[in-house]
């Protein structure tokens, strides 16, 4: 009787199929987070999951079950998904979306030489922004109002409200719930004045008011687009109050908004080109492997 051979061939187009499959599942699941990520914490329905995916209902639900299972995702009460306390974890030790924030500085500094005032930088962090940069104009009379550094709740910012506009209510609903006119943080914001700005940043693109972060001090603010999602950056300018009159703050808003297209096409490249490396180094793995 001779002795059965191992099909090598066989073998090895078995491990290649379970790789592709493996690959694919990776991807699927990605997918999966980015659409519960554009809900926020309100949380999404199955079908929005699936539509939003474009996965069926059963390999969205298998896949849901699984990143459950391992805490990236989380059911609420209300039967909704939403990301679960895993990712905060990793986030925590995560680079930040941005590699050198210093290289997006020629773009604020520009800002503030165009209007001649303050000018900011801020990112946003739970349900606070974090002022990363301050750019002086060369009009005379500053308004120091903040430092580079400092944290503020969102509704209690210019910029931060901007952010706000673009989160599903919900969100601006549960953010709302920590205002409270007795902490000197949020300082002149109310919840009707916050949500009024909301409502004209929808319309206008851009924010601006008076005597909110300080008395006697104006400012105007935009979101910048983030292409892979929610807006997670923001630019405010800063002014006395004689300076930012409904007609100037117009013409700072759309200098603004020039500049925050060229920051979110920045960010965007800086993001791709290090995807293009880690793909690059991927392949690489496999070609050894192979």
């Amino acid at each position: 009787m001779k002795p059965q051979r191992s099909n090598s061939k066989n073998v090895v187009g078995f491990a290649a199929m379970e790789n592709v499959a493996g690959a694919q599942t990776i991807e699927r699941a990605c997918r999966v987070l980015r659409a519960l990520a554009k809900h926020g914490r309100a949380g999404s329905r199955l079908i929005d999951v699936r539509q939003a995916t474009g996965l069926s209902h059963p390999t969205t639900h298998r896949i849901l079950q699984s990143l459950i299972r391992e805490g990236f995702v989380t059911q609420h009460q209300s039967r909704r998904y939403g990301l679960g306390p895993a990712l905060y974890e990793l986030g925590l030790i995560a680079p930040t979306p941005v590699e050198d924030f210093e290289r997006l500085r020629p773009h604020l500094q520009a800002l503030a030489d165009r209007c001649g005032d303050t000018c900011y930088l801020m990112i946003r962090r739970g349900h606070d922004v974090v002022y990363l940069m301050r750019a002086e104009g060369a009009y005379p009379i500053r308004t120091y109002t903040i430092a580079a550094g400092e944290r503020l709740p969102m509704p209690a910012s210019l910029g931060g409200i901007a952010l706000m506009a673009n989160l599903p209510d919900e969100i601006i609903d549960e953010i709302l719930t920590g205002v409270d006119p007795a902490v000197p943080a949020y300082r002149n914001a109310s919840k009707p004045y916050v949500r009024k700005q909301i409502e004209f940043i929808r319309e206008a693109g851009y924010g601006w008011g008076v005597n909110v972060v300080m008395d006697g001090v104006g400012g105007v603010s935009c979101a910048v687009a983030n292409p892979d999602g929610v807006p997670y950056l923001a630019l405010s300018m800063s002014a006395i109050t004689s300076r930012v009159t409904p007609e100037r703050a117009a013409q700072v808003a759309a200098m603004m908004k020039r500049t925050a297209e060229d920051i979110s096409v920045q960010v965007a490249a800086s993001a791709a080109r290090r995807t293009s490396i880690g793909e690059s180094d991927q392949a690489e793995h496999r070609a050894r492997e192979a």
